[in-house]
């Protein structure tokens, strides 16, 4: 039966023909499924739904790592970091390794994704040996304490790059301290010397040329501040220590040139004791400094001392003041230059003092024993002058016991003005600085500061003649007279011996020489 609709039925029909239109706008036409029933009238059949944008499938993993991050969930934030990198989601994968590490920073897959590497690397090739801990350096001692309280065994590549330089320190201090004997003997008076709180409360470098190690004040304040004066002060001061060296250096190499083979002395390397292997100078940047310490160590010293050697701890300490009238072409005078030398002189002597008297008799000899000091001050003084007295006008390098042309003018002003001097006899005879003074104070009350630098002045052309004089003439009593020194034979009475002369011998000849040999060594050096 045909089927009638009527208005209202119309009104339905329309409202089904306006919601298929809104569901199908914007769509292809739907295909109904046989059989009946409909179809998905929002999808075409057999197609999958659409997959889930970069934007979406990020949101929804920054959704779990949030949850995953505040449940302090490890596992979780591994999940999210795998699935995202399998996705290409690098920033969601690092900031779950990064969620993770602040849980358990020893996760190696965390660590891994945000470049960090693993300080056990470093950290187990630090040498275990008890030399290390006897002898630490500084390097050694921040590795080790990174070692202990580091909250992971894994860092930055920064990290890393830093540790791995400290590590580097310490083998190469480790290495010489197994293999170089001079480094670990040097290494031992730098503890030693930190350790000391006389020294400690200054700040300092250290230089070395061996057998020297020297230890040069600091230019600036306590916290290693400089200001622009001090750094130029500092840039003289540079100059001044290399030359110190180098002139240390010549001593060295000059006295055992002329010494080594007569004496059969042994390099002081080779020595068997550790303190005597290595000889010590301390530099003071200024002369405040050096008369403070003076007043730590309880020592009073004449005015006008810039550098003494001290038989007690085998230090050479002097100032050199750069800036200062002790710097610049001052520094390179006569005087400057002759006492570093000078004292070196003495310190070398009184090393192989204790050398020679231990062979010699095949007991310990204390650094303070009588018989390593000489008794005879002309010798004493004059031969640390005759070495200390040095040109570098050479192709740069230095020439020692060349003639010193302050001490020729201390003489040759005394002979000039008709001052009082010392006699030949006085000269031979004086046996200690003690002496000296005393001796200078009877002569002349106000002119015993000039009686002292001249009996050093008349020293040295002592030396200088019985060395020098017509080729050498005397040149084998003066060393033969050394080796007296170095076995402890010293005084008047030895040297005498030397020369076969009794307590009748007539010196007067040997002065004459001396004094006519030295009047024509100052009129050749342009004294008129």
């Amino acid at each position: 039966m045909p089927l009638i609709l009527g208005g209202a039925g119309l009104g339905l029909v329309v409202i089904v023909v306006v919601l298929v239109i809104v569901f199908t706008s914007g769509k292809d036409p739907v295909t109904p499924v046989a059989g009946g029933g409909g179809g998905n009238l929002g999808q075409p059949a057999n197609q999958a739904p659409d997959k889930p944008t970069a934007a979406e499938q990020t949101r929804a993993l920054e959704g779990e790592l949030f949850m995953f991050a505040g449940r302090k969930d490890k596992s979780g934030l591994q999940s999210v970091y795998t699935r995202a990198r399998s996705k290409g989601l690098s920033g969601v994968a690092r900031k779950a390794a990064e969620s993770a590490l602040a849980i358990d920073p020893d996760l190696e897959w965390a660590n891994l994704e945000v470049g960090n590497r693993d300080l056990k690397e470093i950290f187990d090739k630090i040498p275990e040996d008890d030399i290390l801990d006897t002898y630490a350096n500084a390097e050694y001692e921040t590795l080790v304490e990174e070692r202990e309280y580091a909250e992971s065994h894994w860092g930055t590549p920064e990290k890393v790059d830093e540790l791995s330089k400290l590590l580097d320190a310490v083998l190469t201090h480790f290495n010489k301290l197994k293999n170089d004997r001079t480094y670990l003997d040097e290494y031992v008076i730098r503890l030693n010397v930190m350790r000391d709180p006389v020294y400690s409360k200054y700040k300092f470098r250290v230089e070395s040329k061996s057998p020297y190690i020297m230890f040069v004040e600091f230019v600036g304040d306590k916290d290693g501040v400089q200001s622009d004066a001090q750094k130029k002060r500092a840039a003289e001061a540079e100059k001044i220590v290399a030359r110190n060296l180098t002139l240390l250096h010549t001593l060295y190499s000059q006295y055992m040139a002329d010494f080594k083979v007569p004496f059969n002395l042994p390099e002081i390397s080779d020595l068997e004791q550790p303190s005597m292997r290595v000889l010590k100078v301390w530099t003071f940047s200024s002369h405040a400094s050096f008369l403070q310490y003076q007043k730590d160590i309880g020592m009073q010293l004449p005015a006008g001392v810039g550098a003494y050697y001290r038989p007690n701890n085998q230090w050479v300490t002097l100032f050199e003041q750069a800036g200062s009238a002790s710097s610049g072409q001052a520094n390179r005078s006569d005087f400057n230059t002759n006492k570093v030398v000078h004292e070196a002189f003495h310190q070398i002597m009184h090393t192989f003092s204790k050398v020679v008297l231990e062979r010699e008799t095949g007991e310990e000899v204390l650094w303070g024993d009588s018989r390593t000091q000489s008794r005879l001050h002309w010798f004493q003084e004059g031969m640390a002058d005759f070495y200390g007295s040095a040109t570098s006008r050479t192709g740069g390098k230095w020439t020692l016991k060349v003639p010193y042309r302050m001490r020729l003018g201390e003489w040759f002003q005394t002979r000039k003005n008709k001052l009082s001097d010392w006699s030949f006899e006085e000269l031979r005879n004086i046996r200690s600085g003690p002496e000296l003074q005393q001796r200078a104070r009877r002569k002349g009350l106000n002119q015993r500061g000039r009686l002292v630098s001249l009996f050093y002045a008349e020293s040295w052309t002592w030396c200088y003649f019985l060395y020098n004089f017509e080729d050498g003439k005397y040149r084998e009593k003066l060393i033969e007279y050394i080796g007296k020194e170095l076995k402890g034979l010293s005084g008047p009475e030895e040297f005498a011996k030397t020369w076969g002369a009794g307590e009748n011998y007539d010196w007067g000849p040997v002065e004459k020489e001396w004094r006519g040999y030295v009047e024509k060594l100052w009129a050749d050096q342009g004294f008129k």
